[in-house]
């Protein structure tokens, strides 16, 4: 069983969206789930197009390979680059890149890169 309490960040979304967003189950089973009560809401059944609010209970009796592996969901927590904001409010953020910083991961690159470390920045500021 798994269960996550909707914060402010959440807050507002619709129930199936946020489903979405916290595991890989699909749509199709998504909609069964709910109806044989694998999926509760504060406990019990509820609508698909419910919008979330801040302290609602979203429970999930279902198996753990449904849901993303946690490891990866916060690997940019070691990220250790120093970034350098420019400018920043809370719809953009301006950098200064230092050359050589690789900006996003591939198959050579899993390390520390600039994308990482403003994550790792991001969710150490709580947004």
């Amino acid at each position: 069983m798994r269960k996550f309490i909707i914060n402010s960040n959440d807050c507002g979304q619709r129930a199936d969206k946020f489903i979405m967003k916290v595991s890989d189950i699909p749509k199709s089973l998504m909609y069964k789930f709910i109806r044989t009560k694998k999926i509760k809401l504060n406990r019990k059944k509820f609508e698909i197009s419910y919008k979330l609010q801040e302290g609602d209970i979203m429970e999930f009796y279902v198996d753990d390979s449904f849901f993303h592996d946690n490891d990866k969901s916060i690997s940019f927590s070691k990220a250790t680059t120093d970034i350098n904001i420019i400018y920043e409010d809370s719809n953009i953020m301006i950098i200064s890149k230092p050359a050589g910083v690789i900006v996003h991961s591939d198959k050579n690159n899993t390390g520390n890169t600039l994308a990482d470390s403003v994550k790792n920045y991001l969710y150490k500021k709580g947004e």
